[in-house]
């Protein structure tokens, strides 16, 4: 058999077995040991029927022995049995493990791409970077701060850019509000007069339109006029 379980007594005489025949011979009559069993246990080879075999012994406390026998090759059938077990559930945490980087790596990757995105899309100007935040690690309260900070710049420039205008409007109405429009006029009609009376055609025409010209754009306040109302100007 593969596999053998004896009980024998101090002078080596099998008195439990499982094959009946063994009963009552010497255990050296049926295996070919390599030493005597001594000790009160121990390993050692041995050979039966031209097959070689693994002994384990023990020593009870009746001065009887348990010994347990068992072939080479099932030995070593069981050991690759186990190795390709053992080599099973290492390839499983392997994939496993694999696995985890790729779809951690993944994750991460998509996260830096989504913020080298809204770097771009800051870059070319536009300031308005809706991003739906998902968890709370540290990427994702960077990219919170990243979207926050581009929606204060925006808020910061529309603000300047306001205001600016604000103020090219307040220095022009200002001028405007410095140049007498009656003053200008009497004087304007006084050189139109003159040259009149100098029978200076020319420059009376001039000063008359120069005179329209202000009045269209100084006494109205306007400062876009139509079409129809810059060709009597001019």
């Amino acid at each position: 058999n593969e596999e053998q379980m004896l009980v024998i007594d101090s002078l080596g005489t099998v008195v439990a077995s499982a094959d009946k025949e063994n009963i009552g011979k010497p255990i050296n009559a049926l295996y070919s040991l390599s030493s005597e069993l001594t000790g009160n246990e121990g390993w050692l080879d041995g050979y039966h029927n031209g097959n070689k075999v693994v002994v384990r012994h023990h020593l009870l406390e009746n001065g009887w022995r348990v010994v347990g026998l068992m072939s080479y090759n099932n030995l070593l059938h069981k050991v690759n049995s186990k190795l390709v077990q053992l080599l099973g559930v290492c390839s499983a945490f392997l994939l496993l493990a694999v696995s985890l980087v790729f779809f951690t790596s993944r994750f991460w990757t998509r996260k830096i791409k989504t913020l080298i995105r809204f770097m771009k899309q800051l870059e070319e100007g536009d300031f308005n970077i809706p991003y739906v935040y998902s968890g709370k690690d540290e990427f994702n309260e960077m990219l919170e701060s990243f979207s926050n900070m581009s929606r204060k710049i925006n808020h910061l420039i529309q603000e300047v850019y306001i205001k600016e205008i604000a103020k090219k409007e307040a220095e022009l109405n200002n001028l405007q509000s410095l140049i007498n429009p009656h003053f200008l006029y009497n004087t304007l009609s006084s050189i139109s007069l003159l040259a009149r009376k100098n029978n200076d055609w020319d420059v009376m025409h001039m000063v008359n339109h120069l005179s329209r010209f202000y009045r269209s754009t100084l006494s109205k306040g306007k400062n876009l006029i139509t079409i129809e109302e810059e060709i009597n100007i001019t």
